[in-house]
């Protein structure tokens, strides 16, 4: 993606190959490089006038800022996605930045975890955001399965997991999957 963009001067798929390569980096060991690739990409988008699928950016970035631990600039990655949401009305991953935080104050300790949790569930159950209700529920069920409510953690990834009919090789899906097995929460 990146070379062709670069070749046939598409700066927007530039930006999203550099981006993308960032969070990638991030991933696989290296969130510091990630991180700072991604900074880059960002204001070089925005000194172009674009900020198309920053909310979604900021997503990658928070992910990045939590493997290096670090979640005040997590922290600040979700609330920068939250704010440019807002103001740009593509709110599509909102769901997922809500997940994402609540997930940081759960592990920060804060008593708004619970909140933000199911903020972000019913934020995709009403968007008909399948991937990001299974991926609120996974939260949710770790946050409840630790607070010792394990019919509701149970409940809530059964009934998001159970949708998947289709893709059962996916990231998500067997993260799913495992989830279910550790915690105990297979229905029988």
């Amino acid at each position: 993606m990146i070379q062709v963009s670069r070749h046939q001067t598409f700066p927007f798929w530039e930006t999203m190959g550099m981006l993308t390569r960032g969070w990638m980096n991030a991933q696989s060991g290296d969130p510091q490089g990630g991180v700072a690739i991604m900074e880059e990409w960002i204001v070089k988008s925005l000194q172009r006038g674009s900020q198309l699928f920053f909310p979604m950016f900021h997503c990658m970035k928070a992910e990045a800022h939590m493997a290096m631990e670090d979640f005040d600039g997590a922290l600040a990655a979700v609330s920068r996605g939250l704010t440019v949401a807002a103001a740009t009305g593509e709110t599509f991953c909102v769901p997922e930045l809500r997940r994402l935080r609540g997930d940081l104050l759960a592990r920060m300790g804060s008593p708004e975890a619970e909140l933000e949790l199911l903020a972000a569930h019913a934020g995709a159950v009403e968007e008909k955001s399948k991937s990001y209700e299974l991926r609120a529920a996974m939260s949710l069920a770790r946050f409840w399965r630790a607070a010792g409510k394990d019919d509701a953690a149970q409940d809530v990834l059964e009934k998001a997991r159970g949708w998947f009919t289709e893709g059962q090789g996916t990231y998500d899906l067997r993260q799913a999957d495992e989830l279910r097995a550790q915690q105990g929460l297979v229905r029988q």
